[in-house]
């Protein structure tokens, strides 16, 4: 039997089984955010973000109603508790704009859901098990445009220990220093953008990447010198493009995720 007529089979067989466990109720989970093969492995995002406004989705940590703070005047801002800030690097988000909804974001991928998407076919018939449902969080959608790829400053507060560090660095790598700044600050470049990084159960996930003035990339904030980064990313950046409603926007033409 060839490989094309046993895909074939192995992809009725999983209709037919999924179609079984809806009607059942026993599975809900959206199909239309799946990984298919026709799709590119993996969506550039500069180009993404050159044909227009894009927005990501964040599920937050409070209820919506909490989620951000509503001013008398009807403009808003997100409420410090929203993000854990100890998940701002690789921080996990959704692209808007293609087939992915707001209405998908209680479902969450684990295990083998969450794997890297690697091309193939995916049965959702066999990942019963690997996703969750929460629908009692908020959602914040952040402009993508304003915080992919671009370089920042951030200050380290006075410390003679980590300033001797960085001053051996600077002698070989001072690109990413500006400059020392009275009394005894250090003025620092760092640098995020966003990736696309399609899992099993979701084609649309992407997560935010973090370098700091080392170039090397977060994966956690473990010093003080990451954490002020992470700081300065969520309150210069993260809370003023974020929104508690999806703004107007143009749909994600198809030859920048389809093959």
């Amino acid at each position: 039997m060839s490989q094309k007529l046993k895909n074939l089979l192995e992809s009725l067989k999983n209709i037919c089984h999924c179609k079984i466990l809806r009607l059942t109720g026993r599975l809900n989970y959206p199909f239309e955010i799946l990984p298919k093969t026709k799709f590119k492995l993996k969506i550039d995002f500069n180009e993404l973000v050159s044909g227009g406004i894009i927005y990501v989705l964040r599920r937050s940590e409070l209820p919506q109603s909490e989620t951000f703070h509503i001013f008398n005047d009807g403009s808003f801002l997100l409420n410090e508790d929203a993000l854990d800030l100890k998940r701002i690097p690789y921080l996990s988000l959704n692209i808007m704009g293609a087939r992915f909804k707001a209405k998908h974001s209680k479902f969450i991928a684990t295990n083998a859901g969450a794997d890297s998407w690697t091309g193939g076919n995916v049965y959702l018939s066999k990942y019963l098990e690997n996703y969750s449902i929460d629908d009692t969080k908020g959602s914040i959608f952040i402009n993508a445009n304003e915080l992919h790829d671009i370089t920042l400053p951030y200050n380290l507060s006075s410390n003679p220990q980590l300033h001797k560090e960085i001053e051996k660095f600077k002698a070989s790598f001072g690109s990413n220093i500006l400059s020392n700044k009275p009394p005894g600050d250090i003025e620092l470049l760092g640098r995020i953008r966003f990736v696309h990084d399609p899992v099993a159960l979701n084609y649309w996930h992407v997560v935010l990447e973090i370098k700091n003035f080392k170039d090397d990339p977060l994966e956690k904030a473990k010093n003080a010198t990451d954490r002020k980064f992470v700081e300065v990313i969520f309150n210069d950046w993260i809370k003023v493009n974020s929104y508690p409603q999806l703004p107007n926007y143009e749909k994600i033409k198809k030859n920048l995720f389809v093959a």
